[in-house]
């Protein structure tokens, strides 16, 4: 085997900045399965690979590339830390204390700071159908956050962000996540 050298210098390169930016053009099967040589445990990651495949909702295996984990989590944290409490918060007065004097002087000032939320993401969905270039777990977070905005219009006064919602509402990957998620409370409570 090879030594790599110590110190990587322009002469002892073993790629050049071109070679090394083609490496992104390597089929990305070709870079997941290139050191498994047991046919089987080949087959059981392809059979893995292309289960997640079509429960994501991705078509070609390029797809992978198009959005990076950073992404995703940058989202998924944005869902839970910025919207979310806006929102709960909001969901808190309008279905245990819409009729208290405190929960009618608040709301106001709670429906703003969704609304402050839903304009900034309406920015980031406009001219886009997700969050990042395709359909990610946070989407599915984002959404499911979206949703318990349903007994009011908030959400419908964004364009961008209600056909979002609706859109990966439609998505069969969203709609497995929401069945699982829903799944332990459908079974009967024992009285």
């Amino acid at each position: 085997m090879t030594q790599l050298p110590a110190e990587i210098t322009r002469a002892n390169r073993l790629l050049t900045a071109a070679a090394f930016q083609q490496l992104a053009d390597v089929p990305p099967a070709v870079e997941w399965f290139a050191n498994l040589t047991n046919r089987h445990t080949r087959r059981a990651y392809e059979n893995a690979v292309k289960d997640f495949m079509q429960f994501a909702g991705i078509r070609r295996p390029e797809e992978f590339r198009a959005v990076t984990r950073a992404h995703v989590t940058q989202w998924v944290f944005a869902a839970l830390n910025s919207v979310e409490p806006a929102v709960q918060n909001l969901v808190t007065i309008d279905l245990f204390n819409a009729e208290t004097a405190w929960g009618k002087e608040r709301r106001p000032e709670a429906e703003q700071q969704v609304l402050t939320r839903l304009a900034v993401l309406e920015q980031r969905l406009e001219g886009h159908d997700y969050l990042e270039d395709g359909f990610t777990a946070a989407d599915i977070v984002m959404v499911t956050v979206l949703r318990f905005l349903r007994h009011t219009d908030l959400v419908g006064r964004f364009a961008s962000v209600a056909a979002y919602v609706e859109r990966c509402e439609a998505r069969p990957a969203f709609q497995r996540a929401l069945a699982s998620q829903m799944e332990p409370f459908r079974e009967p409570v024992a009285a």
